[in-house]
């Protein structure tokens, strides 16, 4: 407790000179504690997120908080009040909420992580998430619908993405089946919904939808940055995460609780970059070359393959074809 009360106490001086040098001496004699402790201190002030420029030997410099992680930011903004817990770190959010919803009696909760270590994507793929950088968070529903709609839940929280970032940025992003969302062509966001359901009584015990959003520039290995961006990166503005975070549970919330109506299909089928082009299609670790035809209501792709056009309800867009001219 009096770490914690010291570390605000210090991100208070910082405030009161905004884009001014405070010395690190001046803080340590102010806190009454050691220039390593305060060194420590601001180190772990700028991995959540706090903008600090370190300036070696003469001191430091706030300049913003608008990166950082903030509960009330959050649940202030949610149209739909939930409880909001931040992380600093966790192996996973949806493994977190997944655990949280088989052994308690907790009916909906949103659990952001500032930093995953376990991330996962479809497929049991890992999810890359950098401290700092980007929005990874779950959100723990128990939904009075029939099992039938799970499919949609993906392209549900697909188009609130959609929506999310075209209103923050003005950025137009487009989907890849099932749960990808790209922007410019390379991706920005993954989603991975899970759910636990009773077949005796075709309802869900719960659902979890997790999403991972690249929001801030960060030093991606060469192959990633060939494939994927930030929203910083395209937009060339920062984004709030707080902001981003609650706009994306917004408009899942209010699609979910019209989701019988099942109308944002048509808009997450606008949203595809997909139908009509030739891809490569893996499912149960085996390729097909097909073209997308069009997209149904229940989500499921409707591709051709030699002559032949039938309906997938699973799998991975892995690649687009490239014709030759």
């Amino acid at each position: 407790m009096k770490q914690d009360a010291t570390i605000k106490q210090i991100l208070s001086i910082l405030k009161e000179h905004p884009h001014q040098v405070v010395s690190g001496e001046m803080i340590a004699q102010t806190t009454h504690i050691t220039r390593s402790y305060v060194s420590k201190a601001i180190q772990g002030l700028m991995a959540r997120g706090y903008e600090i420029e370190s300036i070696n030997r003469i001191g430091y410099i706030y300049h913003s908080d608008q990166k950082v992680l903030d509960e009330t930011k959050i649940a202030v903004q949610l149209k739909y009040p939930k409880e909001v817990v931040i992380l600093d770190e966790v192996d996973s959010t949806n493994t977190f909420l997944k655990h949280l919803a088989k052994t308690t009696d907790v009916k909906e909760l949103v659990v952001v992580a500032n930093q995953q270590t376990g991330g996962r994507g479809r497929i049991g793929r890992t999810y890359v998430s950098n401290p700092t950088s980007g929005i990874y968070f779950s959100v723990l529903y128990r939904p009075q619908i029939a099992i039938e709609y799970a499919k949609k839940l993906t392209c549900l929280a697909g188009v609130a993405v959609v929506r999310a970032i075209q209103k923050l940025t003005g950025l137009e992003a487009k989907i890849k089946w099932v749960n990808d969302v790209y922007i410019h062509g390379k991706k920005v966001c993954g989603i991975l919904t899970e759910a636990s359901t009773s077949i005796e009584e075709n309802t869900f015990e719960y659902a979890v939808i997790g999403i991972g959003v690249n929001c801030y520039q960060q030093n991606f290995s060469k192959e990633v940055a060939s494939i994927a961006t930030t929203i910083e990166d395209e937009a060339k503005c920062i984004v709030s995460r707080n902001d981003l975070i609650a706009e994306i549970i917004n408009q899942i919330d209010k699609e979910l609780v019209q989701i019988e109506d099942s109308h944002f299909m048509e808009e997450y089928k606008s949203y595809s970059f997909v139908i009509g082009k030739e891809v490569e299609l893996q499912k149960a670790n085996v390729s097909h070359f097909v073209k997308v035809i069009d997209i149904t209501k229940e989500g499921e792709l409707v591709v051709e393959e030699e002559g032949k056009v039938y309906t997938v309800s699973s799998g991975e867009i892995t690649r687009m074809v490239i014709q030759s001219e």
